[in-house]
């Protein structure tokens, strides 16, 4: 990615600061959440779930 992508990411009505304060960078840690995943067991090795429809 050229540095004026990153630097211009999320600019316009962000651009206060908020792409530099919240851009993930290399090794950062991050998470990710599915709420339809909530009910299944990821403790086993593999992991076998059925996801509710909506």
């Amino acid at each position: 990615m050229s540095s004026w992508i990153s630097s211009t990411s999320m600019g316009g009505a962000f651009s206060s600061g908020f792409s530099g304060t919240y851009r993930l960078l290399d090794k950062d840690p991050y998470w990710v959440t599915f709420p339809q995943f909530r009910h299944c067991d990821a403790s086993k090795a593999t992991v076998a779930c059925t996801v509710p429809k909506p």
